[in-house]
């Protein structure tokens, strides 16, 4: 999971102590009926629970019926930014810090938000199984495809020669999931840790400077607009004339990565 520091200070505080002998047991949202990692037990604590209405509430994790999940992934979510539930008549989600969520047949197989980890999984992955079979195709180069039998496990990166590790490197990532603890990276100084010769120009970046006393109007319709424009092409900042009232606001919630500025 990476945090900016924002998302971070919430998942700290949200954290609650799990009241279990056993607490690492209680770290699990799967059912996994038949599957020896994992349990049926449920977390202790309550989060925010986003039902597709106009009002929150807070559900017990005890108590929760949705999909079955795993608990690194939807445990810190849940925490930062509530728990999603789409009832029949909602299939999206606007969510404080993160943008949109939606739950539909087009979405249904694609990455959303932002992720800075290439991973693969048998029945999953963030670009088709493109990366994977390229870098399979190199020569001195192993690539562990998951099987149907290992569908819970992601793919696995064996040796790597200095053309795969290049070709991992001009990806938009900045983590790549996972690699073997024999692995041979033999060229990984060189290609990884060096700076790139490659000079490409700067992208073009808009900034957004709202001026405001306490906070802005309409937060709804630019988050809207914020959560359609092309990631890395704007920045938003907030000077407020009572900067504690506007951290609290709204309009400040609902912009991921806005910055208040004096």
């Amino acid at each position: 999971v990476h945090l900016n520091r924002r998302d971070a200070l919430s998942l700290v505080a949200g954290w609650g102590e799990v009241e279990s002998d056993h607490p690492r047991r209680n770290i699990s949202f799967y059912n996994g009926a038949g599957h020896p990692h994992y349990t049926k037990a449920r977390p202790t604590w309550s989060f925010r629970v986003l039902d597709g209405g106009s009002e929150e509430r807070t559900l017990n994790v005890k108590d929760f019926d949705g999909w079955e999940y795993c608990a690194d992934e939807v445990v810190p979510f849940s925490i930062i930014f509530g728990g999603v539930v789409f009832n029949s008549t909602t299939s999206r989600r606007d969510i404080d810090g993160f943008g949109t969520l939606r739950n539909d047949d087009k979405h249904d197989d694609l990455a959303q938000g932002r992720c800075l980890t290439y991973f693969s999984f048998y029945l999953w992955s963030l670009d088709d199984w493109r990366l994977e079979s390229k870098l399979a195709e190199v020569e001195n180069s192993t690539v562990y495809t998951p099987s149907e039998s290992t569908e819970m496990h992601p793919l696995e990166f064996g040796d790597l020669s200095a053309t795969a590790l290049q070709m991992l490197r001009e990806t938009p990532y900045l983590f790549a999931r996972k690699f073997r603890a024999d692995a041979r990276l033999p060229s990984y100084e060189e290609v990884v840790l060096k700076p790139s010769l490659r000079i490409e120009p700067p992208k073009p970046v808009l900034h957004f400077l709202f001026l405001a006393i306490d906070s802005v109007s309409h937060a709804p319709i630019w988050q809207e607009f914020f959560s359609n424009a092309p990631s890395g092409t704007w920045r938003a900042w907030l000077h407020c004339k009572k900067p504690a009232a506007c951290r609290t606001s709204s309009f400040y919630r609902k912009i991921p990565g806005i910055q208040i500025v004096k």
